[in-house]
């Protein structure tokens, strides 16, 4: 049985997120099982000083007045309620956890117990305040022990994916997470090695992974963040795959993880493997 967490908040990259996790699961050839996680981080004062002075002083989880308190549990439990019952109308087996405290902690920690995380790219802090999301999804990825596709509010099905392979450690972590996900979706593979032909890495270990069938290989020069989408526009896939590091870990330092900061600024779902 493959398990997929959904982090869940009432935001549209929210809703895209779960009805992705909901088509992975209810495609024939899958026994896939969804765990819905919403966090409430509010809490009411407890009595123990330091916990709560930490949420005084706005850490998560908030210090709010026991109404308030209420309110947000009554919103998850409506939000879970929903999902619940799309799931079922899916024929998607699931499960629900509310849970109070830090957001980000608490999805890593469920995160541990799951195969997959399917988690929107954006929240409802953004939804409401525009430009003024607090990163939840960067949060997690640097955390987070499990592989992790983080997906555009509109991405609620696949239709190919594009992995960036260079023969390194998380490369190969990237491949076995696609043969995972290609086991449940049944969609094309592209995969790319980016770089000159002098220099390529032998794509043969992806061959034998994912086999010939809906398999496609290319070497491109260039950079990968301007590459990989590139491949993915011209061939009409919709998620790319990586591993959260790669071979250039001094161009890393400089400029940042290729991944990370593939991570928001395209407009398709990135598969980040662990």
């Amino acid at each position: 049985v493959t398990t997929i967490l959904v982090p869940i908040d009432d935001s549209r990259w929210s809703r895209g997120a779960a009805a992705l996790a909901r088509w992975l699961a209810a495609r024939p050839e899958a026994e896939v099982r969804v765990t819905g996680l919403h966090v409430v981080n509010v809490t009411q004062v407890r009595g123990r000083f330091l916990e709560d002075l930490a949420g005084l002083l706005g850490f998560e989880p908030v210090v709010v007045p026991d109404r308030v308190e209420k309110h947000f549990l009554d919103l998850g439990r409506k939000l879970l309620d929903a999902f619940a019952a799309a799931c079922a109308a899916e024929g998607v087996a699931c499960e629900t956890v509310l849970e109070q405290g830090n957001v980000v902690d608490r999805i890593v920690h469920h995160a541990a117990a799951h195969d997959l995380v399917v988690l929107g790219l954006r929240g409802e802090t953004e939804e409401r305040f525009p430009g003024q999301g607090g990163g939840t999804a960067e949060r997690v990825l640097r955390r987070v022990p499990t592989t992790t596709l983080v997906a555009p509010a509109d991405l609620r099905s696949l239709s190919g994916v594009v992995l960036g392979y260079d023969g390194s450690a998380g490369a190969n972590r990237a491949l076995v997470a696609t043969a995972r996900l290609v086991e449940l979706a049944r969609v094309p593979v592209h995969a790319v090695y980016v770089g000159d032909e002098a220099e390529a890495v032998d794509l043969e270990p992806v061959r034998q992974r994912l086999g010939d069938a809906a398999l496609t290989t290319a070497v491109v020069p260039g950079e990968p963040q301007e590459v990989l989408p590139a491949e993915a526009a011209r061939l009409g896939y919709d998620l790319l795959a990586l591993g959260y590091r790669g071979r250039s870990r001094i161009k890393d330092i400089f400029l940042g993880r290729t991944t990370e900061w593939l991570v928001g600024h395209v407009d398709i779902g990135v598969l980040v493997a662990r």
